[in-house]
């Protein structure tokens, strides 16, 4: 396995969606541009001091965004705000106009089993994240 650094690690993170799916993101959870700003930087595992650093604000008004962000997406930490996210995401992919690509390569084939019609012919996720069929998990 090939060793990766924290700051590797937080690049591949930034791009894990692209500018035009965080837009679609932040218009669908209705983020502001700031609130925006800073869950992109949650992302990438960045401190409130270092986001605070990279938007030029006070520690304390990234604190205050933090927490606003919390209560309207009805979590109460970092880790919950990004499974927020990725669990609207994963929605937001599954609606029948959906502009945004989906994190399972399998729902492009049709066979995503969190796809409702998939899910009515029996295939569904295993109780460790992996399809029925034995094949890669759907964050692939």
């Amino acid at each position: 396995m090939e060793n990766v650094t924290a700051n590797e690690s937080q690049q591949q993170t930034a791009y894990l969606f692209g500018d035009d799916e965080w837009k679609h993101l932040g218009k669908r959870l209705s983020l502001s541009k700031r609130e925006l700003e800073i869950v992109q930087l949650v992302f990438t595992s960045k401190s409130e001091a270092e986001i605070s650093k990279d938007l030029a604000i006070s520690p304390h008004t990234v604190h205050t965004h933090l927490g606003r962000l919390y209560h309207k997406l009805g979590v109460n930490s970092r880790v919950e705000l990004v499974v927020k996210i990725m669990e609207r995401y994963h929605e937001f992919c599954r609606e029948h106009d959906s502009v945004l690509e989906p994190i399972c390569n399998r729902r492009s084939a049709g066979e995503c089993p969190f796809d409702e019609k998939n899910r009515q012919n029996g295939s569904s996720p295993s109780a460790n994240g992996q399809h029925s069929t034995g094949s890669t998990s759907c964050g692939e």
